[in-house]
């Protein structure tokens, strides 16, 4: 029998903004996206984290629209989820968000603040996109990152000036 110690390590992180973050597991839902506070499905042979580690979950959405519709007769509904009606987004959407590590429970979950993408991307490790792989999902290996709290004034990007030859010399001729 292999030791623990023969089989090679996992890198589950991602590189936001320049900063590595570890990855600590991928949560899926559909048709929305998930509650805050949602238990996180943690990636196998995971290690605790490590003091001042900045935890990051890997979510994905399968987006749809539910049509509910109600038997007059027996009063009992059925729900149906489409893809794409009515203007709503069709696909999966992929985010890496902030998680959080209850060391009682040895549970991870997401964080309690609600979040929406701001400027940033993470690039997901091989090793990450290989554990989501290994469940039947095929993320991309940039992702934009949900760390921007929803109620907060909107992120700017950053102004690019290009300045021409043309421009420095109008009116100088």
């Amino acid at each position: 029998m292999p030791d623990r110690n023969d089989t090679p390590h996992r890198d589950y992180r991602a590189l936001i903004d320049g900063r590595e973050v570890q990855v600590v597991g991928h949560l899926h839902t559909s048709p929305h996206h998930p509650h805050r506070g949602a238990a996180i499905t943690p990636f196998r042979d995971l290690a605790e984290p490590g003091t001042g580690a900045h935890l990051f979950a890997l979510v994905s959405v399968r987006c749809a629209t539910d049509d509910t519709t109600v038997d007059l007769d027996t009063v009992v509904s059925h729900s149906k989820y489409f893809e794409g009606l009515f203007g709503k987004p069709n696909g999966t959407s992929w985010y890496p968000t902030p998680a959080v590590y209850d060391p009682q429970s040895r549970m991870y979950a997401l964080g309690s603040q609600a979040l929406t993408a701001g400027l940033s991307i993470g690039a997901l490790h091989d090793d990450v996109l290989e554990m989501v792989s290994d469940a039947g999902y095929a993320a991309p290996a940039g992702v934009r990152v949900h760390d921007f709290p929803v109620r907060a004034p909107a992120p700017r990007q950053p102004r690019v000036t290009a300045l021409t030859t043309r421009s420095h010399t109008r009116g100088k001729q």
